[in-house]
């Protein structure tokens, strides 16, 4: 599931050469837990990340499994619309076949690069 396909992410000088953002499951991780990359949104992962077709960062990894955090690191041609599409296609799911049914809290956290 997607974690928030609503979320707004702006930098009022859209500086984000160098710049991250970076999802976390903060509070109820389970172990199967997993944070990955949504191919959708125009926003494509692999060993890059692209947003319509052009290249805007690089994928920290694949996945992300209880608490690790998985992060994306914007390249020169990243605007805020861009690192905004890119957050939105964070999601998440759990690999057991019987997931733990506490809540938990995701934390993104976004840096600029000045």
């Amino acid at each position: 599931m997607l974690i928030d396909p609503a979320v707004t992410v702006t930098d009022p000088n859209s500086q984000w050469n160098g710049g991250s953002i970076k999802a976390q499951i903060t509070a109820g991780a389970d172990a199967a837990d997993r944070l990955t990359f949504c191919a959708g949104s125009g926003t494509t992962a692999g060993t890059g990340v692209l947003v319509n077709g052009v290249s805007v960062g690089t994928l920290s990894a694949t996945s992300a499994s209880g608490g690790t955090a998985l992060t994306v690191t914007f390249n020169a041609t990243a605007s805020n619309a861009d690192v905004q599409a890119v957050a939105r296609a964070f999601r998440f799911d759990s690999a057991s076949e019987d997931p733990a049914v506490a809540a938990r809290t995701v934390t993104f956290t976004a840096r600029t690069a000045a």
